[in-house]
């Protein structure tokens, strides 16, 4: 390791996606236990999906040893396709024709016009955690010890666009540990070319050009002296500039300006939140460890949800169907539907 991860609970998220193992697959999907919930598919209890995206009709989830998922019917029904790998794929983007998967020891797949993946090189060997792409062709893939590779083609390839954390977060660049070299789990390319990056230390970066240029936008200076601050796991901005971004201890922010600001919004749990998802309704919902959160009003106010199994197991993304139903996938390989 380059160092030490210095907040115990980074350690236990990287441990959730990344120990990964085999097992048999049972995607019969089980009745709702109450209106608008469901699970989809499912595998067995050691079995993960870690991301989930989708692009119209088209949707897909990925996880432990290649797992792949497919839907071509907006989510109501999944086919298990043929592994492309026995790495853990870890991060999953569609556009138009177009998939790009990441996953383990830097780990790039690319499926087009209908085919199979292709193994793109990378050009590190580092975890590669989130990738997302316009429709421009702009990419941008995140992961650990500060990676951060960009793509003008539709991800057929990959260069470093690291950007200079020193000049971001100090004045005189003296950084360290994962000051130096955060690693990155959130990741957006908006429709622009804006991109936003979130992660350790609660750093959120955006860049108005591409990733020419970059500006440190939010970082938890309000966490008392000693603690650690809390890693940014997700963000979503909506093509409305309104958008959110989750984390540890609860941590929920909520931009109105497509990311320039950020501020901290109050919630009831103080679980490690996962992902996040929201519609210009004002519905968001949130996922994370044994914690899942509702609103219906644009975050300013919570409920936490309960039914199927959300206060007791984990799931790690959500994305919303066509037809706006929130999907989540994570434990069990399990890929849920909660109330619109």
């Amino acid at each position: 390791m380059k160092y030490h991860l210095s907040n115990r609970a980074v350690a236990a998220l990287f441990t959730l996606f990344f120990a990964c193992s085999a097992g048999a697959v049972d995607d019969s999907a089980a009745a709702d236990t109450a209106p608008g919930y469901g699970v989809l598919a499912a595998g067995v209890a050691h079995e993960r999906l870690f991301a989930i995206d989708f692009d119209g009709e088209r949707g897909m989830a990925v996880g432990d040893l290649g797992r792949v998922m497919r839907t071509e019917d907006g989510g109501s029904t999944w086919e298990r396709e043929e592994p492309p790998t026995e790495l853990a794929l870890l991060g999953i983007a569609l556009q138009g024709d177009r998939a790009i998967a990441v996953g383990q020891q830097g780990l790039i797949l690319v499926s087009a016009d209908g085919g199979g993946w292709r193994k793109i090189e990378s050009g590190t060997p580092e975890r590669l955690l989130n990738v997302d792409i316009n429709s421009e062709g702009l990419a941008y893939i995140v992961g650990a010890f500060g990676t951060v590779l960009r793509s003008r083609d539709g991800g057929e390839s990959w260069h470093s666009a690291k950007p200079d954390w020193g000049a971001l977060i100090t004045e005189d660049g003296g950084m360290s540990g994962a000051q130096g070299n955060p690693t990155i789990a959130a990741v957006q390319v908006l429709e622009n070319n804006t991109v936003l990056l979130g992660g350790e230390l609660s750093y959120i970066m955006r860049s108005p050009d591409a990733g020419e240029h970059w500006e440190l936008v939010y970082d938890d200076s309000e966490i008392p002296s000693g603690q650690v601050q809390p890693t940014v796991n997700a963000l979503h901005v909506r093509t409305d500039g309104v958008g959110f971004a989750v984390g540890q201890s609860g941590l929920m922010l909520k931009t109105l300006d497509q990311g320039r600001s950020w501020q901290r919004l109050d919630t009831p749990v103080d679980a490690n939140l996962l992902d996040i998802v929201s519609g210009t309704d004002g519905r968001v919902v949130g996922v994370g460890m044994r914690a899942t959160l509702s609103s219906d009003d644009d975050g300013e106010t919570w409920e936490v949800l309960d039914s199927l199994d959300l206060a007791l197991n984990w799931y790690s993304e959500i994305a919303k169907s066509p037809t706006g139903v929130p999907i989540a996938v994570g434990y069990g390989a399990q890929i849920i539907k909660l109330p619109k």
